[in-house]
């Protein structure tokens, strides 16, 4: 979820951990809104969100 709130590895945009104590309350409310299209696309956007930081991460094939 945190590689698709920065589009990106999250831990080069969060400094400290666990990374929710250190979003901003704007970070933290879209983080909530991609956690929410989890629940209710289900499998689908649960896998398209994974091949998004899996390429963000340069594991995907």
């Amino acid at each position: 979820m945190l590689d698709n709130l920065f589009e990106d590895e999250w831990y080069d945009h969060v400094d400290g951990r666990p990374a929710y104590e250190h979003l901003s309350a704007e970070q933290l409310t879209t983080a909530i809104e991609i956690a929410d299209r989890m629940l209710e696309g289900g499998r689908p956007v649960v896998e398209e969100l994974n091949r998004n930081s899996l390429r963000w991460r340069s594991k995907l094939d």
